[in-house]
């Protein structure tokens, strides 16, 4: 997994299996749990709560651009379930996150579906023509 560690806020993200070698750069940490103490897609999903964002920000060096250290980041209290139940933490937070991006993504389509509408509205009710308003006529 990896962990972004500069910015206004610490990301972090499970990576799977990408088929090809993977370059990080800093600031950029690369994580590697041991995969039946700690599941990757829920650390991801743990580093990322209010709390552990709230201990990045209270122990974080730098003025503008804020930073975590590897020592920190290593002082972390996680809290570690069974790992079925760290799983299933996971799969919930990622199923979460996708149902949002649709949600979002819904909410755009009717937005545009509205403008469409009303354009036609406009259009169907205006008694003038819109060539009539072209200021380069053809």
């Amino acid at each position: 997994m990896l962990f972004r560690s500069r910015g206004p806020f610490w990301s972090a993200w499970e990576v799977t299996d990408l088929g090809e070698p993977l370059l990080v750069v800093a600031p950029v940490f690369i994580l590697r749990p041991t995969p039946d103490i700690l599941d990757s897609g829920y650390l991801a999903w743990y580093l990322m709560q209010s709390s552990a964002q709230w201990y990045f920000s209270t122990e974080s060096m730098g003025s503008n651009v804020r930073m975590i250290t590897k020592s920190v980041l290593e002082t972390l209290d996680v809290a570690v379930p069974p790992i079925q139940l760290q799983r299933r933490i996971a799969e919930a937070a990622r199923l979460a996150s996708h149902e949002q991006s649709l949600v979002v993504r819904v909410a755009e389509l009717r937005h545009a579906l509205n403008d469409i509408r009303l354009v036609g509205l406009a259009s169907e009710a205006s008694p003038h023509s819109t060539e009539q308003y072209d200021r380069n006529p053809r």
